[in-house]
């Protein structure tokens, strides 16, 4: 399964940046809402590590914003990582491996994903993971599509009878109910972005054109 995950990224690495508004707009948000609660830690966090870091754009938007000395940039896509390491003009280090197997978390003060960690196989035990390795003072943000998206894709297909087999997506509350609040400090926001297709099968032809559309199911997606 992770293997056709990875290959489909792979594939569309070279297309990523030319189809991924919401990814993007997500990014800005969710820098804007990171500089709105922890701008004043800033100076601190000069070790920072960018979870399935894609093509670097959430990264150079940190970067601007945090004096980070040492950045590690994790992917399972080699393609992905290239056109980061071409896109950011600083020295970085980059990591061919799977963020489920990572397990070096304390080793950073900054530890950020952007649209990413949901591709886990078990994003629940991923962020358990890290929580408990971070060390004191320590900043773990992310963002995530949440079971509330594409739901106007679920209409259209229950409405018609058809099999609707997109991946599940994480619920917003369930990632909440993780974190210990008697051990750290906890903001969150759930915010809308839409995009206009012209049809459901444009969407995820797009989908697959940037490697998104593989299915975590062992069956193969019926749509």
């Amino acid at each position: 399964m992770k293997n056709n995950i990875q290959n489909s990224f792979e594939s569309g690495s070279f297309y990523y940046d030319d189809f991924t508004e919401i990814q993007s707009l997500t990014g800005a948000r969710l820098m804007s809402f990171f500089e709105q609660n922890f701008s004043k830690k800033s100076n601190n966090f000069t070790r920072a590590i960018d979870l399935g870091c894609g093509t670097g754009e959430f990264s150079k938007k940190v970067l601007k914003k945090v004096p980070i000395n040492e950045l590690l940039l994790l992917d399972f896509s080699k393609n992905m990582l290239k056109i980061s390491k071409k896109k950011i003009n600083k020295k970085i280090k980059v990591s061919n491996v799977n963020f489920d197997t990572f397990n070096n978390f304390e080793n950073f003060d900054l530890v950020y994903s952007n649209m990413s960690l949901h591709w886990s196989n078990n994003i629940e035990v991923l962020i358990k993971k890290i929580f408990l390795k971070l060390k004191s003072n320590a900043v773990f943000f992310f963002s995530f599509p949440n079971d509330e998206s594409f739901k106007e894709l679920k209409k259209i297909y229950e409405t018609n009878n058809k099999v609707y087999n997109l991946n599940l997506l994480p619920v917003h509350k369930n990632i909440l109910d993780l974190f210990d609040i008697d051990l750290c400090e906890i903001k969150d926001e759930e915010v809308n972005f839409s995009k206009a297709y012209d049809t459901p099968l444009h969407f995820l032809k797009e989908l697959k054109l940037i490697g998104a559309g593989a299915s975590k199911n062992l069956k193969r997606n019926s749509i």
